[in-house]
């Protein structure tokens, strides 16, 4: 049952915003996009190549310390995930479109309905989209109709699968090899695991968002942020306090990385050796040790972040920050000893998502 009320969120949100100290005014912004920032004391910074995004694509190289391509999408864009061949697949309201990401060309846009999410098989072999469709009625009305996923076969260059899954689907994820689990989370904080043959749109087994980690008696609420790093589901949950639900799709067992307060969750990511999980909390970075669920770094962001993606070689977390003068911005911060190393302005931009190309 949802629990969850505006004013719980809210809560949610102020408590976490407590916990930083308030921006600095005095600090200038960056005035162009070339121009980098870099925190005292200087240390050696990222050298990624950043694809962030709002109704626009911008190419951000942190080598050169500047935006290197623009690419005008007319849509607006959900998120962005990368194969490890380096080409990228961008959800939107578009549907998904494919992208070169050495020649940051637009290869293909084999789904035309609104995509919310993308994943990446980790043998590359196919890349499923969670899609849905708006029928526009007559009278202006909009009508949308169950979300539904479907696979796409890199080989071939098309949709070869597609199943329905129902309304209002925050994120899916397709089972780890033989006799795993599938899972689905629905907007209103619903987590269910689906084993055997079962279609995606089946009850299945539901999964406890607290993850019996306390905090029953209070309000909660899962975030759209998910993701999947192996055979392992990432889950932002809301509360009292925050945590983490990592699922476990080939046991379907859960256990909880903990938050030590309530925090507003705002993305999660994985190192690429799954070692470390980044959170962003709206107005910070929490390290965790995936492994033994301890807190290895607090990181206050000068303004409120969104998103988060780690460098490819996992020494540093990217955050978008949505609003940064004329534009946004995108923060490097080295996971090592949670320092800022650089910012990078983008001009005329709110970016909304963001991903690492691999190298």
């Amino acid at each position: 049952m949802k629990r969850t009320t505006s004013t719980a969120a809210l809560a949610v949100f102020m408590a976490g915003a407590s916990l930083f100290a308030c921006k600095d005014a005095s600090k200038p912004e960056v005035a162009t996009e070339a121009k980098a920032v870099t925190a005292a004391p200087e240390v050696e910074g990222p050298t990624d190549v950043v694809y962030a995004a709002s109704t626009v694509l911008r190419v951000v190289d942190f080598a050169k310390g500047e935006v290197v391509a623009s690419v005008p999408l007319g849509r607006a864009v959900r998120q962005i995930r990368f194969a490890d061949d380096g080409t990228a697949y961008v959800a939107a309201s578009g549907g998904m479109f494919v992208f070169d990401g050495h020649a940051h060309q637009q290869l293909a846009n084999p789904i035309t309905t609104p995509v919310r999410a993308i994943d990446i098989a980790d043998d590359g072999k196919t890349v499923t989209a969670l899609s849905h469709q708006v029928i526009v009625n007559p009278d202006k009305s909009r009508e949308v109709l169950p979300f539904f996923l479907s696979t796409y076969d890199v080989a071939s260059k098309r949709v070869t699968n597609k199943e329905t899954i129902g309304q209002r689907i925050f994120f899916a994820a397709r089972r780890a090899g033989d006799g795993g689990h599938d899972l689905v989370l629905t907007e209103d904080g619903r987590v269910r695991t689906i084993s055997g043959s079962e279609p995606l749109s089946s009850d299945g087994t539901k999964i406890d968002p607290l993850a019996g980690q306390g905090g029953a008696d209070q309000p909660f609420r899962v975030r759209h942020e998910a993701v999947r790093h192996g055979s392992r589901a990432y889950l932002p949950v809301e509360g009292y306090p925050s945590r983490v639900l990592v699922v476990d799709l080939k046991s379907g067992a859960t256990s909880a990385l903990m938050l030590d307060r309530a925090y507003p969750l705002r993305g999660v990511a994985v190192s690429p050796d799954g070692a470390t999980v980044a959170v962003n909390v709206g107005i910070g970075v929490v390290l965790i040790d995936a492994a033994s669920g301890e807190i290895r770094h607090r990181v206050e962001t000068p303004d409120p972040t969104s998103q988060i993606a780690f460098a490819s070689d996992g020494k540093h977390v990217y955050t978008a920050q949505v609003v940064d003068g004329t534009g946004g911005a995108i923060h490097a911060i080295s996971v090592a000893d949670g320092q800022h190393v650089k910012k990078i302005h983008l001009d005329d931009i709110s970016p909304w998502a963001l991903a690492v190309r691999p190298r």
